[in-house]
């Protein structure tokens, strides 16, 4: 119909994209290509091509590493241009436009014309700073020959790093979270002996008024300051605190308040903070709580102010001595390399012995540089005795000697004193392990942790289901494990991760495998305040020529652990002394907890889920291992216990394992000593 407007289809409206599309890639390709050719020629068109990439497409590292290639040529063949003699040049005008102010629809034009197109404004700025005005003749002569040169360096650089700085902005408008504009421009920044930090720092100032969760522009930030040592950090911390109050889920905002907090009072974390500095951050963070408490910035840093931070020196926790093995079981409250452990010295009756060290559970470091070489980290260690061994009988002193890099509190060299009678001397260092969830709040302001205490109840009153809130309920009743009935916080703790689990059963697992880290903290505290769990309280001196210690001589026991509904058992090892344990009818999959209890002898696990018994390979006291109604189904889990000489019963009833061809053949080879197997005797079968 005549006076109609036609309109397109959509099809044909997709495939004139698609071709538009394709258009550009050709040419986008083209100039790639281009550029890779020209990579180590210091050709002109580098600068050009690369400016038409990157505002097409600004995140390519590769691009920007060639512009910087070029540029760091660029300036050094320059300055050498300036020490040289100068020459009889001419040049003719030309009028180039800044490639910078390129648009995005200039695009395809500009890609197909990077072969023949003339030199950029930089190269014709470079040139005539070198060769002088048009048409002047340069081999003239004056007195201050070398001040024109150093002025004529200055204003070249000036004018260049101005336009590099101009480009980077006009790529971080199109995509303002670009690491590799920000990278780029910091570069620029860093050979600029003249930059201008100051604008930096309000440039900043823009992006964050923009989008106040840009992370690149904080990160960014905390760079410039860096040069601007001038810069008053009360200042820095009032403008955390503006963008916090503008918005409280800035999570940007709130971390960097933590490592302000931490330079401004030059400490290492908020754990050696000012009593009135720790208060004003109370007010502030519940301040945001209480208007949002379901946002997790917050969140966040409230766990920050009141966890516990990395403890910077390292701890003995529990030592060891098996006279029967001449080993020494170590744990210590940070991993250490095998390196390191290495240069622990030994003494055996105040003579130095070799030895050898094993690590429990170790994992290899990773590691990024050729330089670097992985190693095997572990905060528990064996050491064997080589050189010598332990005399079965008599009074035996023996002498650890700590390597001055560990840091140990204190605790350079410990004595150990074997008696006449003594088969196994055990020293546990309580404190670390009874307030393993002490916050730092809690142990260095208990008034401003009964403040906080009471705001947190008072939230959980008006926010009953709210999960954080929760959380972090269970948190603080863990935390007064050892000041308060352990058996009623213990029962708090139940209530709360019951009521986690219908609110919230996606983590029904976590919370499952956190109430058996409950139990089982419950259980350590019920067994270290029963008589028979210590034989004396030793004095300082009698173990460390330190500070003094509560420090604890303890004697074998057991412990009851069964029916207890586990389902992991993270953290049991400062038991190392442990003779008999009962885990049956748990939901336990891993025994790697176990792993180091050089005096187990006695250890059930029926009625769970377990399929792996390689962990009980550093158990040389195993003397009956029952594992009855697992899951254990190859014959590798027994392989890896040879060394685990004194097995004389096994009971792996109800396991696929048994139904494996030569089962009892294999189970009489490894372990000799075998008298009894599945509950009948190990020759008769």
């Amino acid at each position: 119909m005549h006076g109609r407007l036609k309109v397109k289809t959509d099809a044909q409206k997709e495939a004139e994209r698609k071709k538009e599309e394709h258009e550009k890639l050709v040419k986008y390709q083209a100039a790639r290509n281009r550029i890779f050719e020209l990579r180590n020629t210091q050709h002109e068109d580098i600068l050009n091509i690369t400016t038409q990439l990157l505002i097409f497409n600004c995140e390519c590292n590769t691009f920007w590493n060639i512009r910087k290639e070029f540029i760091l040529n660029k300036l050094k063949d320059f300055e050498e241009s300036l020490k040289t003699e100068p020459k009889v040049n001419e040049c003719s005008e030309s009028n180039t436009e800044d490639n910078t102010d390129v648009q995005n629809g200039d695009f395809a034009d500009a890609l197909s014309d990077t072969q023949t197109e003339e030199c950029s404004e930089i190269s014709e700025s470079t040139e005539s700073k070198v060769t002088g005005s048009c048409g002047a003749k340069e081999n003239q002569e004056s007195d201050g020959n070398n001040d024109v040169k150093t002025e004529k360096l200055d204003d070249w650089r000036e004018k260049f790093f101005v336009r590099e700085l101009n480009f980077t902005v006009q790529c971080l408008k199109k995509n303002p979270k670009a690491y590799a504009v920000w990278l780029y421009r910091e570069f620029i920044m860093s050979i600029d002996s003249n930059a201008d930090w100051n604008r930096e720092l309000f440039l900043c100032d823009e992006f964050l008024r923009a989008d106040e969760r840009n992370f690149h522009c904080w990160d960014y930030r905390r760079v410039v300051l860096k040069h601007l040592p001038e810069r008053s950090k009360d200042l820095e911390l009032k403008f955390t605190t503006n963008k916090i109050e503008d918005n409280f889920s800035n999570f940007s905002s709130w971390h960097y308040r933590t490592k302000l907090l931490c330079q401004n009072h030059r400490v290492i974390d908020c754990s050696m903070l000012s009593e009135e500095t720790v208060r004003e951050e109370i007010d502030l963070v519940f301040n945001a709580l209480f208007t949002d408490p379901t946002d997790q910035s917050a969140w966040f840093y409230y766990k920050w102010l009141h966890g516990n931070h990395f403890n910077h020196n390292q701890s003995l926790i529990s030592v060891m001595v098996l006279r029967r093995f001449s080993s020494i079981s170590l744990l210590l409250s940070r991993h250490v390399s095998k390196s390191q452990i290495e240069s622990t010295k030994v003494y055996l009756c105040s003579s130095p012995v070799r030895c050898t060290f094993k690590p429990v559970n170790p994992y290899t470091s990773s590691c990024y540089s050729d330089k670097c070489i992985s190693q095997e980290l572990s905060d528990h260690w064996i050491v064997s005795i080589i050189s010598s061994s332990i005399p079965p009988f008599g009074k035996i002193e023996i002498g650890i000697e700590f390597p001055e890099e560990f840091a140990l509190s204190g605790e350079d060299y410990l004595n150990l004193v074997l008696e006449e009678s003594d088969k196994l001397h055990s020293v546990l260092n309580v404190g670390p392990i009874l307030n393993i969830h002490q916050a730092e709040l809690q142990k260095a302001f208990p008034d401003v942790e009964k403040y906080d205490s009471e705001m947190l109840l008072d939230l959980s009153k008006e926010e009953p289901n709210n999960k954080y809130v929760l959380l972090q309920l269970l948190s603080l009743h863990r935390s007064k494990f050892c000041d308060t009935n352990f058996l009623e916080t213990e029962l708090k703790c139940r209530e709360i991760l019951m009521k986690l689990t219908s609110i919230d059963p996606l983590r029904k697992q976590h919370y499952e495998d956190t109430l058996s880290d409950i139990i089982l903290e419950s259980k350590l505290v019920q067994s270290s305040k029963m008589p028979e769990f210590r034989e004396e309280k030793l004095k300082c001196g009698e173990m460390v020529n330190g500070d003094c210690k509560e420090v604890l001589k303890l004697k074998q026991h057991s412990v009851e652990l069964s029916g207890l509904g586990l389902t992991q058992i993270r953290r049991i090892s400062p038991m190392f002394m442990l003779s008999e344990v009962n885990l049956s009818s748990n939901q336990i999959e891993c025994i790697d907890s176990l792993a180091g209890f050089m005096n187990l002898k006695v250890l059930i696990i029926d009625d769970n889920k377990v399929s792996d018994l390689s962990p009980l390979y550093l158990c040389y006291s195993l003397n009956t291992l029952s594992a009855k109604n697992n899951s254990i189904s190859v014959l590798d889990s027994f392989e890896k216990l040879v060394d685990c000489h004194l097995i004389a019963s096994i009971d792996v009833s109800n396991n696929h394992v048994v139904q494996v061809e030569g089962f009892s053949d294999k189970i009489g080879e490894l372990f000799p000593r075998l008298e009894l197997l599945n509950g009948a005797p190990a020759c008769s079968i």
